[in-house]
């Protein structure tokens, strides 16, 4: 919900769900992440992005494993990932301890589990998860992820995963239409466990 005393320039981009507040201006090249809540009397001028990184690039002693691009705006300590065995390196080198770090920040786990994925079909010489026997494929990939993950969760580190989301709508029994944003089905089914 947008206030109807906030202004906003035309080329700012705003995401779903997002609150605005009264007399806030949102200026010229900003963009608001779905979800953010932006209270009264706010300025924001551009080029600014507000999201799920931005968010948990404020916890404390913060370091991204960026497994996509977009983090060049933000003040934190990132270790660009692109293979599953990068993350294992990572993964690694935080359990070791020698470093300032007190949060880390899987940016996205999306593509992460992609990484995964590509790496239990290269170990097994196969192009796609289902050219192995059925459900094979599937749960090795799923044991490989959560067997990492789970490793990480317990350290005594602050963890956060983020995922892309779906803007999705349902109808209530009384036929009122309501909106929701949920994470993506794949990064959804997959945290479930960690």
């Amino acid at each position: 919900m947008i206030h109807p005393t906030a202004i906003i320039d035309p080329t700012a981009r705003i995401g779903s769900d997002v609150e605005i507040g009264p007399y806030s201006i949102i200026g010229a090249n900003v963009e608001i992440g779905d979800g953010c809540w932006i209270q009264h009397h706010v300025t924001i001028m551009g080029p600014t992005k507000i999201g799920k990184s931005t968010w948990c690039s404020h916890s404390e002693g913060a370091l991204f494993l960026a497994t996509e691009a977009g983090l060049n705006n933000l003040e934190a300590f990132q270790v660009p990932i692109s293979t599953w065995e990068q993350f294992l390196a990572a993964c690694g080198e935080i359990a070791a301890g020698n470093h300032p770090f007190k949060t880390v920040i899987v940016d996205t786990v999306d593509n992460l589990y992609r990484m995964c994925a590509d790496y239990v079909c290269a170990k097994h010489k196969v192009e796609h998860e289902s050219d192995l026997a059925y459900g094979k494929g599937y749960a090795l990939i799923t044991n490989e992820f959560y067997r990492v993950l789970n490793k990480l969760a317990l350290l005594p580190y602050g963890l956060f995963l983020i995922s892309h989301a779906q803007e999705r709508e349902f109808e209530t029994r009384t036929g009122k239409v309501m909106g929701f944003c949920a994470p993506n089905a794949a990064s959804r089914r997959l945290t479930s466990r960690v």
